[in-house]
């Protein structure tokens, strides 16, 4: 069906406030389909009070991002990490037994527009312990990939992806590659770390596995698309998100307020679970 979106006017729109765009792609679907905005009804009042909270957010948002750009750079020489650069992420490199030289990031953001927070204690806590655990986790993180990876295989094929045949547990590392290490912010009881890796059953996404306290505790789709997650937001789940994508950072915009339900807050719960699960359905990406 011809939409006859202006693309210029969204990109307009998008780039002025993300909520506009979506009132407007709205209502020229609505257009199409012969409604009214009166029959778009509770939807259109959602999405126009989600753009005045994001108009009042917006110097917030705009003096967080020139932080941004006037932080990309900056370096720190940490006890633990060594030399690292912030770029979004504070980046570096670490050796770790049994994986050899991996590319490393640190989140250490862990309040609301923080910006190039250096890495704490916790950090370098969850550093040493899961240095010290690398070789043991190594056996449980080849049985954890190569079991994951044959509950996803079929979908995948049929999808029609070209699927690698695996047959022993020890053959999924040639299937994984261009390792990372990310450890993110140590909100938790127990100490966390992620394993990231290129994979060749999934180009687009890669594969991950998240560790915590020194065990495997997921297997899984390394990064999503925002593009994909508000496409699967809204297909399964009827949630309404915006894909925020720039050069340094991606990801949706959600916007509950007080009007949101505590069911509607369950629905988008189980739709983040789905997701972080399963990740977006092979047709979706």
């Amino acid at each position: 069906m011809n939409t006859d979106f202006d693309l210029g006017d969204l990109a307009r729109l998008a780039a002025e406030n993300p909520m506009k765009m979506v009132e407007s792609m709205m209502a020229r679907h609505a257009e199409h389909a012969g409604k009214s905005e009166a029959e778009l009804g509770y939807d259109v009042k959602q999405v126009r009070e989600a753009a005045e909270v994001y108009e009042k957010q917006r110097p917030k948002l705009e003096a967080y991002e020139k932080q941004v750009e006037e932080a990309k750079g900056r370096k720190v020489n940490d006890p633990v990490f060594g030399e690292l650069t912030w770029d979004t992420f504070w980046e570096g490199e670490v050796d770790v037994p049994g994986f050899g030289k991996l590319r490393l990031s640190i989140d250490a953001d862990a309040e609301a527009h923080a910006v190039a927070t250096p890495p704490g204690d916790a950090h370098r806590q969850a550093m040493t312990q899961f240095l010290a655990a690398a070789e043991r986790l190594r056996p449980k993180i080849e049985k954890a990939n190569f079991e994951y990876f044959h509950r996803v295989r079929e979908n995948y094929a049929e999808g029609g992806a070209q699927v690698p045949d695996v047959r022993q547990p020890a053959d999924i590392w040639k299937e994984l590659f261009s390792p990372a290490l990310h450890v993110p912010v140590q909100d938790g009881e127990a100490w966390r770390v992620e394993l990231n890796w290129e994979c060749s059953w999934d180009g687009e996404h890669g594969h991950a596995v998240y560790i915590e306290g020194g065990k495997v505790v997921n297997v899984g789709i390394q990064g999503i698309k925002a593009s994909d997650i508000v496409k699967f937001m809204f297909d399964k789940y009827r949630i309404v998100t915006v894909a925020i994508t720039r050069d340094d950072y991606q990801g949706i915009r959600v916007t509950p307020n007080i009007y949101t339900t505590l069911e509607e807050i369950d629905t988008f719960t189980m739709a983040m679970e789905d997701l972080l699960k399963n990740g977006v359905p092979a047709a979706t990406a």
